[in-house]
C-alpha cells in the first residue's frame, strides 16, 4: 500500500470531516424529524383525551340540573306560561348547584386520569419522557381552564331550556333533603364514573385512532394512484 505524504494525508483528511459532519447532521435531522412527527401523534391523542374530558364536564354540569321533580313541581311547570328564566335566575341556580366546585373536582379526576393514560400514550408512539414531567404535563393541562367562561357560556342555554317556574322548581328541589345528598355526592360520584369509565374510553380512543389512521392511509394511497389518470385528462 502506497505510503501518502503527509500533505496528501492532511487534504484527504480535510475532505472527509465534512462528509462525516454532513451525514451526522442528516441522522440527526432525520431522526428530529421522526420524533417530531410522533410528538404530533401523541399531542393529537392527548387534545383527543381533552376534548372527551371536556365533554364529561359539560355533560356533568347538565346532569347537575336535571332534580328528580315532585308530581307537583311537574304539574306547577308545565301548567304554566311563566317568563323566560333571567341571567340573574339561572346564575343563582349555577350557585345552588356548586357547578363551580363539581367542574374542578372533574377536572382533578381528569388530570389524575390522563397521568394514568399518557405513559402508555408515549410508550405507543415509543417517546421517552420521564414520569415527573408527564404528571407536570397533566396538571398544566387544566392550569388555566377558563370555567367562568365556561359557566357564562352556559347562561343563555339554560335560559333556552329553562323558563323562571323551571328555575324555580330546580332549586326548591335542590333545598329538599334528597336534593342535598345528590349535590353533596355528585362530585365524588361524577369522579368515581370517570375512573370507572376510563378503560373503557381508552379502549375506545385506541381503536377509534386506529381506525382513523388506517382510512387515513387509505386515501393517502387512493389519491396517490389516482394522480396519473387525472393528470393525464389535464393533458
Amino acid at each position: 500500500m502506497p505510503r501518502l505524504h503527509h500533505a496528501d494525508w492532511a487534504i484527504r483528511s480535510a475532505g472527509s470531516v465534512p462528509g462525516r459532519l454532513a451525514r451526522r447532521s442528516m441522522m440527526r435531522l432525520y431522526l428530529v424529524g421522526r420524533g417530531v412527527s410522533r410528538m404530533k401523534q401523541f399531542f393529537s391523542k392527548c387534545l383527543l383525551s381533552v376534548l372527551c374530558v371536556a365533554g364529561m364536564l359539560g355533560q356533568s354540569a347538565l346532569l347537575m340540573s336535571l332534580p328528580f321533580f315532585s308530581a307537583e313541581a311537574v304539574a306547577q311547570t308545565s301548567a304554566s306560561n311563566s317568563e323566560p328564566a333571567s341571567r340573574e335566575d339561572v346564575q343563582n341556580l349555577f350557585a345552588i348547584l356548586k357547578l363551580d366546585r363539581m367542574m374542578q373536582v372533574t377536572m382533578s379526576a381528569a388530570a389524575e386520569q390522563m397521568k394514568t393514560n399518557l405513559p402508555e400514550l408515549m410508550k405507543q408512539q415509543n417517546i421517552e419522557i420521564p414520569k415527573e414531567q408527564l404528571d407536570a404535563m397533566a396538571e398544566d393541562i387544566f392550569h388555566d381552564y377558563p370555567m367562568q367562561a365556561v359557566l357564562d357560556s352556559m347562561i343563555p342555554v339554560y335560559q333556552k331550556h329553562l323558563n323562571k317556574v323551571d328555575v324555580a322548581n330546580i332549586l326548591a328541589f335542590y333545598q329538599t333533603a334528597t336534593g342535598q345528598k345528590m349535590l353533596n355526592e355528585m362530585p365524588e360520584m361524577s369522579k368515581e364514573a370517570m375512573q370507572a369509565a376510563n378503560p373503557v374510553m381508552r379502549q375506545w380512543m385506541s381503536t377509534m385512532m386506529q381506525r382513523m389512521q388506517d382510512r387515513a392511509h387509505t386515501i393517502v394511497e387512493q389519491n396517490a394512484s389516482q394522480k396519473p389518470g387525472t393528470n393525464s385528462k389535464a393533458k
